[in-house]
């Protein structure tokens, strides 16, 4: 059975879990891996060192957010000629995925090594971290091309039918680097360097895996001569564009708050906040992969015409990720402290201020999940306007307006409550959108069974 046929006919939620679960593993350990190298960094480099990494951070965030967009809109219509059975566009869609990524890849490292005052300068690097930052920049933008590639293969071996494939790549990729970090951090003691490379060398694990699904039999991902009219891929990559700002959300909110935190409390303040950006990206990473495998399911039950199908798929989507969402918060109440004092066992100021963040920062993960799988559900659909909308608010529009308004009335608490109220009020709009699409649907459906049945009442 091909993964298509398997996509459009077998049962909603085994057929969702089985593509998910594996998925959201994988970037569940992916940003386990992080939180962990943020911990080796925290207790065997210092402070300094974990704030100078969390200033750098949304530079990649950037990064891996643009490659996303064009592996998730590339994806979401592989999926569609999928769900039409038109393998050669299929073919070609994916193979002009893989050379704009593989050029886009080599593009940013010269960037980042041709440039690298300038990169740190803009994102608020001082003195005192800047050595660190340096540093560490160098040496993992090297390894960018297999990030990029790596994951960007993950998405589409993962819609291709073998979702362990892609899972066993990301997951084996994040428990290598753990691995490497307690050696080159806790036993050779290399220092911030150390982690650098930890990361990089899991980059290119991911990317090898990936690429032991192409030589199979069964595999439909192919690369072909005959890539045709590049229209299709830039407006693939429109539908996507709303996964960059998914994407980034969480670097920009994390590039606000550094800004303040850096001139209200100093390296304190962002290695305080450094440890809430690691459970951000812990919990913002389960979201992703419960709604990075909504939008190619919901394409190609759309494009053999099951809408119910797909808005099926929507509703199990919504109420797995608000699960995760309460669990998430349930924890951070009950039990702060033991989380932050992994990071930071030394540092009470740092601590401090983390925990008085904490406290208004949780209430975002209620509904922060659910609105980035209204996005991929739009994506999904191919409404990139409504995806992009849904996305903007909570990604970018909002927290502008709202995290420095807080701040300046309530200080750092009113900054931590700012996130939480922008994703009330992207719900809401999310909402009403998807309320909206629905009505238009069934209206048209009745005004088409209307004049089906007008002969008859003629």
């Amino acid at each position: 059975m091909d993964p298509a046929t398997k996509m459009l006919r077998n049962p909603v939620i085994p057929t969702y879990f089985s593509i998910a679960l594996p998925w959201t593993m994988a970037t569940m350990a992916s940003s386990s891996a992080a939180i962990v190298d943020g911990i080796f960094v925290g207790n065997f480099v210092g402070a300094n060192a974990l704030a100078a990494v969390n200033l750098v951070m949304p530079l990649f965030t950037l990064i891996g957010g643009i490659s996303t967009v064009i592996s998730t809109g590339s994806v979401v219509k592989y999926a569609k000629y999928a769900g039409e059975h038109d393998w050669e566009k299929a073919a070609a869609i994916f193979t002009k995925s893989m050379i704009v990524l593989t050029v886009f890849s080599l593009l940013f490292t010269l960037a980042a090594f041709a440039f690298t005052d300038g990169i740190l300068h803009v994102l608020s690097v001082n003195a005192e971290l800047y050595g660190l930052s340096r540093l560490y920049l160098r040496i993992t933008a090297a390894f960018q091309a297999f990030m990029i590639l790596g994951f960007g293969l993950s998405f589409f071996v993962r819609v291709d039918g073998s979702p362990a494939v892609a899972s066993v790549a990301v997951t084996g990729g994040a428990v290598l680097n753990i691995l490497l970090d307690w050696l080159f951090l806790a036993v050779f003691g290399f220092g911030l360097a150390g982690a650098a490379y930890a990361t990089g060398l899991s980059f290119v694990f991911t990317l090898a895996v990936a690429c032991c699904r192409l030589p199979r039999r069964d595999c439909r991902l192919r690369l072909t001569r005959r890539l045709g009219c590049w229209r299709d891929f830039l407006g693939a990559v429109y539908n996507g564009s709303s996964e960059l700002l998914n994407e980034i959300s969480g670097g920009f909110i994390v590039f606000l708050i550094n800004g303040i935190m850096i001139r209200a409390a100093g390296a304190s303040g962002v290695a305080g906040f450094a440890v809430i950006s690691y459970l951000l990206v812990f919990g913002m990473m389960a979201a992703f992969g419960f709604s990075d495998s909504l939008s190619p399911l919901v394409s190609c039950n759309m494009a053999a015409g099951k809408r119910g199908r797909a808005t099926a798929f929507l509703l199990t989507a919504c109420l797995t990720v608000f699960g995760i969402g309460a669990l998430l918060f349930a924890v951070l109440t009950l039990w702060p402290e033991p989380l932050l004092r992994a990071f930071l066992p030394e540092d009470a100021a740092a601590l401090q201020i983390a925990q008085e963040f904490l406290h208004g920062f949780r209430w975002m993960f209620l509904l922060a999940g659910v609105n980035i799988v209204f996005t991929s559900y739009f994506t999904g659909l191919h409404k990139p306007l409504c995806s992009l909308v849904t996305a903007g608010l909570r990604g970018m529009l909002l927290p502008l307006l709202l995290v420095w308004t807080f701040f300046r009335v309530w200080g750092i608490p009113g900054s931590a409550a700012a996130v939480p109220v922008s994703e009330l009020l992207t719900f809401t709009v999310g909402a009403v959108i998807i309320f909206r699409l629905n009505r238009r649907h069934l209206s048209r459906g009745r005004r088409a069974a209307v004049l089906v049945h007008l002969p008859r009442i003629r």
